[in-house]
């Protein structure tokens, strides 16, 4: 069998050249770590929780920060809610730190009625920060639930339960 010279070099130069693709196609990417801001701490689980249920008019502190580091918020799920049988409402979550500034406003309504057979059709609320809201360490995070309509509800029935997660950080 003869191999002449063109197709020793048309065999070499394909097999370069796919090489060459390979390498670029199946190579390594730079590695990028996250998050980006605050390092989150070590020693200890660095994710927290916190909820509950909070009444219209009420103000409540849900987070109290280490002396010593931040706390990122990752998560805010809002869920509103009334014991009254037939009521619409729109209800308002405020987040603001101990300190003073506002971190974060929610709008939500509600609607029930027993009596047309739908109960508690309600506006959740689900925010994912890619960011996070930082709570600057010995800081407090302080939420407030207020109505900004209502018909045929008792205010007082009207209340948001909340779940708030994220994980601490150094500052």
């Amino acid at each position: 069998m003869h191999i002449d010279r063109f197709q020793l070099l048309i065999t070499t130069s394909l097999a370069i050249a796919t090489g060459g693709l390979a390498t670029l196609v199946l190579g390594s990417r730079n590695a990028q770590g996250y998050p980006a801001g605050s390092a989150i701490s070590y020693g200890h689980n660095p994710v927290v929780a916190y909820g509950g249920n909070l009444f219209n008019g009420s103000t409540t502190t849900v987070i109290t920060a280490p002396a010593d580091q931040d706390i990122i918020v990752s998560d805010v799920v809002l869920t509103p809610d009334s014991t009254d049988h037939t009521c619409v409402a729109g209800l308002q979550f405020r987040l603001e730190l101990g300190s003073g500034p506002s971190v974060g406003t929610y709008a939500m309504q509600i609607k029930t009625d027993a009596e047309r057979s739908y109960t508690n059709t309600s506006q959740n609320v689900v925010a994912q920060y890619s960011s996070g809201i930082r709570v600057p360490a010995g800081d407090t995070l302080q939420a407030a639930v207020n109505h900004s309509y209502e018909y045929n509800c008792t205010r007082s029935e009207l209340s948001v339960a909340y779940a708030v997660s994220g994980y601490i950080a150094q500052p």
